[in-house]
């Protein structure tokens, strides 16, 4: 299994029932960083050994400026996405989204649906502009998203589907309404 936060997360399973924890094999990692920043050995560990990923990292701050939302969450899925398709066991990629990606429809239904910007436009705009080149165009970006966190999670759901369609990825992708 692999995890890739803080061992506090796990202080209480550790003291209650440290048996569990011999089942998991923490590494820390960045998912703005590419190969998840982590190490070689980490990595290699991860690639051959984990059979089921999943994503729920993520920024959640709806007032942030478009370009941190950019990187942590389309910039971030994509980097787990690269190291999921090094995983020799992968059985399934769980991508956790949003209900509220889909902000215009009042039915969603169990697809993924088109989003009035390419990532990949947005993901190359957020590597040539800085973060105030990139809130000063926000309001444009957006269309009809509320805030950048609803926006870069229905980025991130196409990201995900197009590794699906073009790797057969083995990916389920979940939107609930909290986490």
């Amino acid at each position: 299994i692999f995890i890739c936060l803080k061992n506090q997360i796990f202080k209480r399973i550790m003291d209650e029932k440290p048996d569990v924890m011999r089942k998991l094999r923490i590494v820390n990692g960045d998912i703005t960083q590419p190969q998840l920043g982590l190490l070689d050995e980490d990595l290699k560990y991860v690639t051959s050994q984990t059979e089921i990923v999943f994503h729920l990292a993520a920024s959640l701050k709806n007032e942030a400026t478009l370009k941190p939302n950019v990187i942590m969450n389309v910039v971030g899925t994509q980097h787990m996405l690269e190291v999921a398709k090094k995983m020799s066991k992968l059985l399934i990629m769980i991508h956790t989204s949003t209900a509220f990606c889909l902000i215009e429809h009042t039915t969603i239904e169990e697809k993924i649906y088109e989003c009035h910007f390419d990532p990949e436009d947005v993901l190359r705009a957020a590597d040539k502009m800085t973060e105030e080149e990139m809130a000063a165009r926000q309001k444009m970006y957006l269309g009809p998203h509320l805030n950048t966190y609803t926006f870069t999670k229905r980025l991130a759901e196409i990201l995900v589907r197009d590794e699906f369609k073009h790797n057969q990825l083995p990916v389920c992708i979940v939107r609930p309404g909290i986490v």
